[in-house]
């Protein structure tokens, strides 16, 4: 990649929006922002980022997120849920 190509990185830690319109999906995702309220702290959810793309890129989405979760539980100890009947099984990528 050139360096023009460098972009910024956008931390965010709920999906607030989802959906499919014409074979583009389309993510909403947001952060909190912790706010002083006298002696409280109100987490204020913004709206941090929207992502569009087509379905073969969320396929990738999709199993890179599976692959990334697995190998973090494992690590972690845990044990990942079996798939749901009737689940997409996950395909590798390179």
């Amino acid at each position: 990649m050139k360096s023009s190509d460098n972009v910024g990185v956008t931390f965010v830690n709920v999906l607030v929006g989802q959906g499919v319109l014409n074979g583009v999906v389309n993510l909403q995702f947001g952060a909190y922002h912790f706010t002083p309220n006298g002696e409280a702290i109100d987490p204020d959810l913004v709206v941090a980022c929207r992502m569009r793309m087509d379905i073969e890129c969320a396929k990738q989405l999709y199993n890179s997120l599976a692959v990334l979760i697995s190998a973090s539980e494992k690590e972690a100890g845990e044990a990942p849920p079996p798939p749901a009947e009737g689940e997409p099984k996950v395909a590798k990528t390179h």
